[in-house]
Formats: C-alpha cells, sequence, structure tokens
C-alpha cells in the first residue's frame, strides 16, 4: 500500500522547563522536526532556581524505595522510570560534560553544585540537534487541528502530526507555571483535578514568646504522624526535620506527608501529632520519669532524663495542654503524641511544587490524552506529586522522554499524507480536526475518530488492512478511495423521540431521550434543511413519537434518502396503521414543504426490538423508484431496497470493479448479494454477461429495472444465497458483497467445490475477509484497495481480487 507526497513529520512541544525540554530532545533524536515554544523569553527557569540550592537532579536510594515517594501515583510513575530513572538521569547529565555526587542525605547534585553550566550545555546540544525555538509564545488553545499562539505579531496558528504539552503545574508563578491552561483542555472533555500547594508551609498560630525565642530554628529529630484518614490511608509515622517559621512550619518532613496534611484540613476527623522523642519507645519514655522530681522545673528534669530540650521542649509547653501532666504516663504519651492544631496550607504562590492537574487516567501508556489523539503531556500538569529530593525532576525528565518519543512514534503512524485518490479532501482540509457541537457536548459519538485529521484516519486504516493481507506479500495495492470529510450521507435514519408538539429527530440517549442531530456533519445540505419541515409535519399531523421505555406511540423512525438530482425518499417507520390515512392526507402539504420529496412510504415495524424496519411496506406516492445514479447509469430505488451510503466512494467501488474485471479473460459473471446491481451493472457495461442473486425483493426489482433501461446483458433473481445451488454456472468470475458477517459456511463451500477462476470480494468488515480467505486458502490476492464509505469511523471497505491458485495469470 503506497503512500505518495508525505508531509513533513513534525512535533510540537508546548512548555521549557524540564519535561518540555526532555521531550523536544526525544522527538529530535527519533527523526521528527520539533518546534518549541514558551511564553516567557527563555526556558529552562526553573532548573535555574533548583540550581540556588545545588541542583538535586534526583536520589541515590534503592528504586524500589525511589518509586514509593510519589504515593497513590507510584504505579504509573514507575512504568515512566523502568525507561529512564535515576541511573539513566545521571549518565544523561555526564553526557552533557557534568559529574554528579552523592550528597550524605543520598540526594544526588552536579559535583560544582550549579545549574547554569548543565542547562547551557543542553541547550546547546539541542540546538546543534535542529531545535526551532519559538519564544514569547503563550498558548491559547487547539482550533481545527493547529495551536494557536498569542504572538508579539499577533495571533498566530502552528500545524503539526502530533504535539506535547509541558505547561507545568501552578506553583512559581513567576517562572512560567501560572497553571491557567486548565479551561483550554476542559474545553475539549479532559478532566482536570483542582491545584492545590504541594511541598509547601503551614500556617499555626505561634505565641509571640515562642517565635522570639524559636523562629529560624530546626526542629530535630522528630517524627509526624497522622490518624483519622482510615485504616488504609494513615500513613506510618515518618521521621525527619523542620524549620519554625515566622508564619508557622516548613521543611522536608511535612513535604512527605504534605498529601496526607492537606487532607485534614477543615471538618475531618482526623490528627497530626508529633513524636518528639522518635528513637525512644513510650515503655522506655515512662521508665525513665518514674523516678523523683525534687525541686527541679520539669523543663530542667525533662532535659535531665530524657535529652529534651530546646525548640523541642518549647514545642512541647507551646502545643500541650496547660500546666503539664506531671503523671508520668499521661506525660510520656504526650511527649509521643504531642497533637498539633489545625494546619492551613500557605498560598500555592509559595510552593515548590503543586498537586492536581491533568488526571492521570486521561492518558493511556504513552502519556496521550484519550479525549484529544495526538496530544501527549508530561511533566507536573500532570496529577501526580513527590517531596522534595530529586523526584520531581525526575519524574518530569521520564514523562517528558516518553511523551517525545511517543508522540513521534504516533505522527509516524499518522504521518499526514497527501489524498491522491477518490473524492476526498485536498490535503490542507485533510489535516484538519472537524468541530461537530454533538460530539464535543458528548451527545453522539458515532464519530469515533472526529477529533483525528482525516488523513490520518486513512493511514491507519490503510495500515490496519495491509496488515490483516499480510500474508499474501505479492497483492498490489491501490491507492485508497478517499470520502470528503462531511455532507457525504446519502440517507439518514432518524430515532423520534420527545413528544407530538416538540418532536426530536436524531438519535436516542443510554435513556432513551431524544438527541436533534440536525447540525451533523456528515449529512449534506439538501437532508439537513428537511429537519424543520419533518418537524412541523409531525406537529401538524399529531404523530406521537414512540416511547422506547414506556412502549407507546407511534412514530419511531423517519429514514429519509437523498437520491439524484436532489431527489428525496421518506419512509415513515410506524408501530401501527393507526396514522398511515392521517399522513396520507397531509401529504400535499408536506410537498409544498419539501419540493424535492419524491417518494413516501410507511414501513410498519409492530415489534418492541432493536429493529429499524419491518416487513410490510406500504406505499403513499405514486412514485416508488427514487432515482439514484452513478455515472451513466440510472438505478431506480425502491423503499427498503439497499444502497450504498456514500454515492461518491461507492462510484470509484463500482468502477474499480468493472476496469479490474475488464482485464481479466472472462465473459461471465456471477454477482452474489447483488443488491440494486451495482457490481453487476458496472461489469455488464464493461461487456460481461453477469446473473445476481439477492434476497430482498426490492432491490432486485430495482436491479432489474436499471438493466431494461440501460439495456445490459444482465438477470437477477430473488434468492437466499444460503441453500443456492452454483453447480454448473459455466462463470469464472464470482463477486461476493457479503454482509459483516461474512460469506458463511454454505458459500464458502461452493465457491471450494466449483472453484471459479476468480473472486471479487468487496468486504465492509475486514476482519470477516481475512477469516474467509484462510478458509479459502487455494485463491491469492492480487490486487486490493480501500474505500473509505465512513470517515471518522473504525469501518472500512476493501475490495480484493484473488485468483485460484489452478488458473492462468
Amino acid at each position: 500500500m503506497s503512500a505518495s507526497d508525505s508531509l513533513p513529520m513534525v512535533v510540537g512541544v508546548i512548555g521549557g522547563g524540564p519535561a518540555g525540554l526532555m521531550a523536544a530532545e526525544a522527538a529530535l533524536a527519533a527523526g521528527a522536526q520539533v518546534l518549541l515554544f514558551d511564553h516567557l523569553a527563555s526556558v529552562g527557569r526553573k532548573i535555574l532556581i533548583a540550581g540556588k540550592g545545588g541542583l538535586n537532579l534526583t536520589h541515590s536510594e534503592p528504586i524500589e524505595l525511589f518509586v514509593e515517594r510519589y504515593g497513590p501515583a507510584s504505579s504509573t510513575v514507575s512504568r515512566w522510570l523502568s525507561a529512564f530513572g535515576p541511573t539513566e538521569l545521571r549518565e544523561w547529565a555526564l553526557k552533557l560534560g557534568v559529574q554528579t555526587i552523592v550528597g550524605s542525605s543520598g540526594r544526588v547534585f552536579p559535583s560544582d553544585l550549579k545549574a547554569a553550566p548543565l542547562l547551557r550545555g543542553w541547550l546547546r546540544r539541542l540546538r546543534s540537534d535542529g531545535l526551532d525555538l519559538r519564544v514569547h509564545h503563550r498558548w491559547r488553545g487547539f482550533e481545527q487541528g493547529q495551536a494557536r499562539f498569542q504572538t508579539p505579531q499577533g495571533e498566530l496558528l502552528f500545524s503539526a502530526d502530533a504535539w506535547v504539552l509541558a505547561l507545568g503545574g501552578a506553583s512559581w508563578p513567576v517562572l512560567g507555571s501560572e497553571g491557567n491552561w486548565t479551561s483550554l483542555l476542559t474545553a475539549h472533555g479532559v478532566s482536570v483535578a483542582p491545584w492545590q500547594p504541594a511541598n509547601v508551609g503551614f500556617d499555626l498560630p505561634w505565641s509571640e514568646a515562642f517565635l522570639q525565642r524559636y523562629a529560624g530554628q530546626p526542629v530535630k529529630p522528630v517524627a509526624l504522624g497522622i490518624d483519622g484518614l482510615g485504616a488504609d490511608r494513615n500513613p506510618e509515622p515518618r521521621q525527619g526535620e523542620f524549620v519554625i517559621t515566622d508564619y508557622g512550619i516548613e521543611g522536608s518532613l511535612l513535604y512527605a506527608l504534605g498529601a496526607e496534611l492537606r487532607a485534614i484540613q477543615g471538618d475531618r476527623p482526623a490528627q497530626a501529632w508529633l513524636d518528639l522523642l522518635p528513637s525512644q519507645s513510650v515503655d522506655s519514655v515512662i521508665e525513665r520519669l518514674r523516678g523523683e522530681r525534687g525541686k527541679r522545673s520539669l523543663s530542667e528534669y525533662l532535659r535531665r532524663k530524657l535529652g529534651l530540650q530546646g525548640v523541642r521542649l518549647g514545642l512541647l509547653h507551646e502545643l500541650g495542654p496547660r500546666p503539664l501532666p506531671v503523671q508520668p504516663e499521661q506525660l510520656a504519651r504526650l511527649i509521643k503524641r504531642l497533637p498539633l492544631p489545625p494546619l492551613t496550607t500557605r498560598p500555592i504562590e509559595e510552593a515548590i511544587s503543586s498537586a492536581g492537574g491533568v488526571q492521570l487516567e486521561q492518558l493511556n501508556d504513552q502519556l496521550m490524552l484519550s479525549a484529544l489523539p495526538g496530544v501527549f503531556c508530561a511533566g507536573e500538569m500532570l496529577d501526580w506529586e513527590a517531596p522534595t529530593g530529586g523526584y520531581l525532576l525526575t519524574a518530569c525528565f521520564a514523562s517528558g522522554r516518553i511523551a517525545g518519543l511517543a508522540a513521534t512514534q504516533w505522527a509516524a503512524r499518522h504521518d499526514a499524507t497527501a489524498i491522491t485518490s477518490g473524492p476526498g479532501p485536498a490535503p490542507r482540509e485533510a489535516r484538519q480536526i472537524l468541530h461537530c457541537q454533538h460530539f464535543a457536548g458528548n451527545e453522539c459519538r458515532s464519530c469515533t475518530y472526529l477529533p483525528v485529521p482525516y488523513v490520518q484516519q486513512l493511514k491507519a486504516k490503510s495500515e490496519e488492512i495491509a496488515e490483516l493481507l499480510a500474508f499474501a506479500p505479492q497483492v498490489e495495492w491501490e491507492e485508497p478511495v478517499a470520502s470528503k470529510t462531511t455532507g457525504f450521507r446519502n440517507k439518514a435514519k432518524l430515532a423520534v423521540a420527545g413528544s407530538a408538539q416538540q418532536p426530536t429527530l436524531g438519535i436516542l440517549d443510554a435513556d432513551y431521550h431524544g438527541i436533534d442531530l440536525d447540525q451533523c456533519l456528515l449529512y449534506p445540505a439538501q437532508i439537513q434543511r428537511c429537519f424543520e419541515p419533518l418537524r412541523d409535519f409531525i406537529r401538524l399531523c399529531e404523530l406521537p413519537p414512540y416511547s422506547v421505555s414506556e412502549r407507546h406511540g407511534e412514530l419511531k423512525y423517519l429514514l429519509l434518502t437523498l437520491g439524484a438530482g436532489d431527489a428525496l425518499m421518506l419512509r415513515f417507520v410506524l408501530r401501527s396503521p393507526l396514522l398511515i390515512e392521517r399522513i396520507r392526507a397531509a401529504l400535499p402539504t408536506l410537498k409544498e414543504w419539501l419540493p424535492d420529496l419524491s417518494v413516501v412510504s410507511v414501513n410498519l415495524q409492530p415489534k418492541p426490538a432493536a429493529i429499524v424496519e419491518g416487513e410490510i411496506e406500504i406505499a403513499l406516492s405514486e412514485q416508488q423508484l427514487l432515482p439514484m445514479r452513478f455515472g451513466d447509469l440510472e438505478f431506480g430505488l425502491m423503499p427498503g431496497g439497499f444502497f450504498q451510503t456514500n454515492t461518491e466512494v461507492a462510484a470509484e467501488l463500482y468502477c474499480s470493479a468493472a476496469r479490474w474485471c475488464s482485464q481479466l479473460a472472462v465473459d461471465r459473471a456471477l454477482d452474489l448479494f447483488c443488491g440494486v446491481g451495482g457490481f453487476a451493472l458496472h461489469l455488464a457495461q464493461a461487456g460481461l454477461t453477469v446473473s445476481g442473486w439477492e434476497l430482498h425483493p426490492a432491490a432486485v426489482e430495482s436491479a432489474r429495472r436499471a438493466a431494461e433501461a440501460s439495456a445490459l446483458p444482465a438477470q437477477f433473481e430473488c434468492a437466499s444465497v444460503e441453500g443456492l445451488s452454483l453447480r454448473g454456472t459455466a462463470a469464472d468470475l464470482w463477486v461476493v458483497n457479503p454482509p459483516r458477517r461474512g460469506l458463511g459456511r454454505w458459500l464458502i463451500e461452493q465457491i471450494r467445490s466449483e472453484a471459479p477462476r476468480y473472486l471479487l470480494y468487496s468486504s465492509c468488515n475486514p476482519h470477516t475477509l481475512q477469516d474467509d480467505l484462510a478458509a479459502l486458502p487455494t485463491y491469492l490476492p492480487v490486487r486490493a484497495r480501500l474505500f473509505d464509505m465512513f470517515p471518522h469511523t473504525g469501518h472500512a471497505e476493501v475490495m480484493v481480487l484473488l485468483r485460484h491458485t489452478a488458473g492462468p495469470l
């Protein structure tokens, strides 16, 4: 399957922090052209700020402990780190010429404790690899598959084959992490958790005397515990240190349990507490306090007996009851579990990092947004958090690397190929993402791939079908036939709901409520403009819509088909004949409102089941043939007859079939599942004598009339293929266009028995096509082509010409 005129593979990265720069590096290394955008004047500012503390890149502890630091997100982050963890990060720094050292706490730093050399070397390498850096570009969202930016030159649009968002969190806004991008994603259905400060201090109301004495002093050793979150959520008490500040407390111990401390804010029945002597058990403390205190003060007694002094002793007096208990058991338990008053986080602008952001469930394992295929996310914009100690930077680097590689792979698979065959859109239009109000409002998701540019849809279908036929590498693939992306459906199946005065025409939701689809992009204007007259007609005739949940009402569906010359067929699907005469009497009014209305009928479907049509069709108009045209061939479609939904692509299908078959040394053909004769009549026009079989009488009658009108050598019979004996038909070419279930065992046995020289198989289900071909091992695929009848969905029509291996070339 060939691809021509490939557009450049471009990956756009938005955000110039650690995650964005790493995504750009990974994409460049994988062969993509990379555009990196940032709204500030320079990139990597957070790295430089982190350098003021020596640039803690990562941590040297065992990876099992390292992963646990990410709390609830550990299982997700561990996948990121499996490809680029602490070891790989140190090796990466070394390739930039930066040696690393391990501090006494296990933290890893550049040996010179500076960030600027690493950042300068990194940017130098990125530019030499071809990075296109655009600063002063503030992202304003996606618009028809392009990214919109506010720039000094005004608003600009940029195209890319894939995008990586590394927009940062909401802490340190002065460095660019403003967190104000959330509405741009929620507008596309992406769920974003609210921002919360992480790695931040907490307000605690100290007395003036305590502050004057202890402000700025570290509290260590001490342990912090939390109770009341629930048996499975209470963290193990953690030992560490923090600092007394003029507003409260701050430090690494609080960062480590920041999520849990935030959880107990408000009215939750939970309690944070301090263990002022974490190295001693409560029994040991009780035993030491049993001696006589004498004339010594309590503070002096605690200092001598327990070594409790300084700021930790001050905390006991500040936070404990007054007076302090003197009984050894009570005092010991207070020292080991000193309750902290209610804590309130400091403002997010003061936080080192933030919690919240794009929820991890919105992404696949490659960090692509489910709601926006081709858009990947990385770094602190995702809803995970970690304490300080190198964990934040490591996960940002790792997620950026995954997103950059995955975006490049996506771009390669969905490379915007120029569409060169069929009635499809121009390449520029094919790269656009269509906006449908029904899809965006989550009302209708029939067009599963609507958020994917059409050219990428077509390429993905082509690759999938080629994979299914990979067992036949000799097959000659012709260029896929593309469709128009909008207005291509020639029929509308409209479920009717609501009431006679307020009807809806479209589909039913999960609760069987009606949803209007009058703005559906798939309908041409000739069908869209029928909606309001049809609603008015329902009101005029007081036709009660059928209620699926309550099983009452009459009007179930309106089936509308657009024919040649804008002629229209309308079929009313009713539960009973009760309203037929009412409809018949009002038809002149409806024809005034819809002058192109040519064929009208009623179909009776009395069953309370998910079946659209019944067996009884009652004509209401004198004309009962809707003209349908393929080139110079005109068909008359009767109510109930099958006709391809996409007229223009179907025309390409039949013309391709005629072209292929005219090149074969055959003069007779059988057309099984012939429908209204699309294949048969085109083959007859190419000089073959054709016999067709079809189960539905209306379709057979349409085919006979078309053959007679064009004086073509084709005859048609009404019969089911199942059980039909084809012995001795003397046709070297059999055409099969089965339903989605495939050929069926009977027909496969007939093909095996009669062994026609050629099979022309047109399939609307490539998977059953694959199964059927596996059941016909003596037939070799020699020619194939994809016909995209159904854009924006996973459905595909593929036609394959097969030759019996015992036959001539």
